[in-house]
């Protein structure tokens, strides 16, 4: 083994040795030569030598490891027996010289977007899923790090916490603007199809808010649902769930500005009904509203609605990238407000059924316990989330 191979394995078996996710270091030909507890204990595969020689086959190896090679960190999803839908992530451990040492492969779940950033071509969707990748990848390895820092730390004082708050605030923050950005170039400039699947609406909702409910408990912050009886309809869980928190995000934005000093006046009702062949979502807060002559461009990428936008953090794109994804299921959105009082989004979906099987939304707790989880990353600027 060489000399910076063996340097980098006394530092990462300190470091991700009890980590809650497998971790595994490679030599510079892809050989197994250390796993860490979880990983031999749960996860018999990563006892092979070989196991990732055999996996990336599935892909262009040459090209894979010519990118490692060249100290490139990389992502590839991963789908087999115990470890399915994890993603993989490759961090090259590079000599002082510069040289191809092996690699660091961390495991991570619940990442179900579609990759493609192995892609050897150069137009728009290629460029928009690198976009993705280049966010994802640096993210992980920061906060893999975290949290292997934190597990150091057990019973930290008061203000270590404050500060791993902070930090995990401000990674999600960068992270979710990155996940808008890229959502919406995915959106305007991608083919790829939705992944519909036959879903109960109705189920899927309340598990939406319960899961807000819950990270929202410091702030006080209760999304109230009112449903029908199941709803059975074809729609895509990743991309719907998407365009449900920015409209909740904005709600709870606007809300928090307008009740800062009363929060337990907050007042966010989620409601589903039927009407005809549509399925009609009803999103209406207590808030701050929009002003009249705002409320037409709410809906424009990079537009703020708040009068003193100045002093918010936000893109503008969340409105923006849910009427994409409404628009997307053949549906539409409408905004209606009065300035100062409060604001109502309603979402219009066509009813679709198919002989697919229906896909059952999970349990709630599995999403508070997936940091990589689409919740954190388009609400820890507007909610007091509890990481640690």
């Amino acid at each position: 083994m060489k000399e910076g191979l063996e340097a980098a394995l006394k530092m990462i078996r300190t470091v991700y040795g009890e980590m809650a996710e497998p971790v595994c270091v490679t030599d510079a030909k892809l050989n197994i030569v250390w796993v860490n507890r979880v990983g031999t204990e749960e996860h018999p595969v990563l006892q092979k030598q070989q196991f990732f020689k055999i996996t990336l086959g599935f892909f262009n190896y040459q090209n894979i490891y010519r990118k490692l090679e060249a100290g490139k960190t990389l992502i590839l999803p991963l789908s087999i027996e115990r470890l399915k839908r994890h993603q993989l992530f490759f961090t090259p451990l590079m000599s002082r010289e510069g040289t191809f040492t092996g690699c660091l492969v961390q495991f991570f779940p619940g990442i179900q977007q579609s990759y493609e950033q192995i892609s050897e071509t150069d137009d728009t969707q290629s460029a928009v899923n690198k976009l993705e990748y280049n966010y994802r990848s640096p993210f992980a390895v920061i906060l893999s790090g975290l949290k292997a820092l934190q597990t150091k730390t057990k019973g930290m004082e008061k203000e270590t916490r404050q500060y791993f708050q902070a930090v995990y605030r401000n990674l999600y923050i960068l992270y979710g603007h990155n996940y808008t950005l890229a959502e919406s170039a995915k959106l305007k400039y991608s083919e790829q199809p939705l992944q519909t699947k036959q879903t109960d609406l109705n189920r899927f909702l309340s598990y939406l808010c319960e899961v807000v409910s819950e990270l929202g408990l410091k702030d006080g912050i209760k999304i109230a649902y009112h449903g029908s009886q199941p709803l059975v309809t074809m729609f895509d869980p990743e991309r719907m769930t998407t365009a449900v928190l920015c409209i909740l995000s904005n709600a709870i934005a606007s809300c928090k500005r307008k009740h800062a000093e009363h929060p337990e006046n907050i007042c966010i009702e989620v409601t589903l009904t039927v009407e005809k062949q549509d399925a009609v979502i009803t999103f209406a807060d207590n808030g701050e509203g929009i002003a009249s002559n705002r409320i037409e461009h709410v809906a424009d990428p990079y537009f703020s609605y708040i009068p003193h936008a100045s002093a918010d953090n936000r893109l503008g794109l969340g409105l923006y990238l849910t009427e994409q994804i409404i628009h997307k299921h053949w549906g539409k959105l409408s905004v209606s407000s009065e300035e100062g009082q409060s604001t109502t989004v309603s979402v219009r979906l066509p009813v679709t059924r198919d002989d697919r099987p229906l896909f059952i939304s999970a349990n709630p707790k599995e999403y508070l316990t997936n940091h990589f989880s689409t919740f954190y990353a388009m609400l820890s600027d507007v909610l007091n989330i509890d990481y640690l």
